[in-house]
């Protein structure tokens, strides 16, 4: 439950900043192409930040740390 945590925060963050945007734009013959892009970029950005958190919570290979002596080159 708490990786979930940090996902839903931003995803309320997010989603706030879609809802007062969406009605922060001024009516004018743009006002459909605004939106759109407002929204795309929201998702866009959130989708980015959610899969890396993800990827970082969970990742495919647990890095190793060598044990013993190591070679360092000069």
């Amino acid at each position: 439950m708490n990786d979930f945590i940090p996902i839903l925060v931003t995803l309320l963050l997010f989603g706030g900043g879609g809802y007062g945007g969406w009605f922060a734009i001024k009516p004018g013959p743009d006002q459909v192409v605004w939106r759109t892009a407002l929204v795309l970029t929201l998702v866009c950005t959130w989708l980015m930040w959610a899969i890396t958190f993800a990827a970082q919570s969970h990742p495919l290979m647990v890095p190793e740390r060598p044990f013993g002596p190591t070679r360092h080159s000069n």
